[in-house]
């Protein structure tokens, strides 16, 4: 069993940021909204990061991205910062002892830098290989409490036709679009114009904010040329649908932002185009596409909601 206070919890210096990504890759957990490089993209004077490293008998055993906010006039250490979700990051099927034990040594090193509390946003357990939610569960019994919860939506990928888990008048919709000539692209930066495209119409349509500007999405895309990608459904040459999705980890996709022009919306651009991402996926080995939250106790989108199922 191990103890809380044989565990050291010191902040990330710039020396040991390779310490940090050989941890990353190799656990169990580890996620782009983890990585140092994906982090960096954000302005140095927009986050106050302060990322921790948990260690026993000198060997790192978890990581916990996150930093400082201001609240009431208090510091709250808040993981993530800047990223979906952040929460522990550990070896693959840790024990819910050593968890338990981060988590304590977590907390001990927060009171005596005087900081008010911790907050966490968690991923699905299907982010964790294999699968538990052992860091919920550690987290619980150590006095924390769930304060907001999102519906989110995702897509298990089991491999063959992926027609004949649509709704019956999608998949006549996505089978029409085929005939009818739509064709589907995966790219890099070299196609984001086209993104951009259906990127403002979109937005501009619902009339909010996106979360990233088009230089940061550029940014992003440079940063990982082969983790966050284009997915495009073209008719003729008119892009119908397009989807950013991050490659989170090897085996979790997230839809980062998912477009349409409107004008296009007949041929069931957006439906096709995830047939093709589906199995474009299955085939290099994912098991899930995460949909992106669609609702909370502040904000019931019901139209959001129904457009993911």
């Amino acid at each position: 069993m191990i103890h809380p206070s044989e565990l050291t919890v010191t902040p990330l210096h710039a020396a040991e940021h390779p310490l940090w990504a050989d941890f990353l890759a190799k656990a169990g957990n580890g996620a782009i909204f983890h990585d140092l490089n994906f982090l960096a993209y954000h302005p140095p004077d927009r986050y106050n990061f302060n990322h921790l490293l948990i260690r026993h008998n000198k060997q790192i055993i978890a990581l916990l991205p996150g930093g400082l906010l201001k609240e009431d006039g208090k510091l709250l250490f808040s993981s993530p910062l800047g990223a979906s979700f952040g929460g522990l990051v550990l070896a693959p099927s840790p024990s819910a002892d050593l968890v338990r034990a981060c988590v304590i040594a977590v907390q001990d090193y927060v009171c005596n830098a005087g900081w008010s509390g911790i907050d966490m946003i968690l991923p699905p357990p299907y982010y964790s290989s294999p699968p538990n939610q052992v860091v919920d569960f550690s987290l619980y019994i150590n006095g924390f409490t769930l304060y907001k919860q999102w519906l989110c939506h995702g897509i298990q990928l089991t491999g063959g036709d992926i027609l004949h888990r649509l709704h019956k008048k999608q998949a006549c919709g996505v089978r029409a679009a085929i005939r009818m000539g739509i064709k589907f692209i995966e790219s890099g930066k070299e196609n984001l114009a086209h993104f951009i495209e259906l990127f403002n119409e979109t937005y501009q349509r619902h009339g909010v904010s996106p979360t990233h500007s088009e230089t940061e999405i550029a940014d992003l895309m440079q940063r990982f040329p082969e983790r966050i990608r284009l997915h495009l459904a073209f008719f003729e040459d008119h892009p119908v649908a397009g989807v950013l999705l991050f490659h989170v980890t090897k085996q979790v996709a997230y839809t980062f932002y998912i477009c349409r022009n409107q004008a296009y919306a007949k041929y069931y651009g957006t439906s096709a185009l995830f047939t093709d991402i589906v199995c474009r996926l299955s085939a290099t080995g994912f098991t899930h596409v995460d949909l992106g939250p669609s609702a909370s106790k502040m904000n019931f989108n019901y139209g959001v909601a129904k457009y993911k199922e």
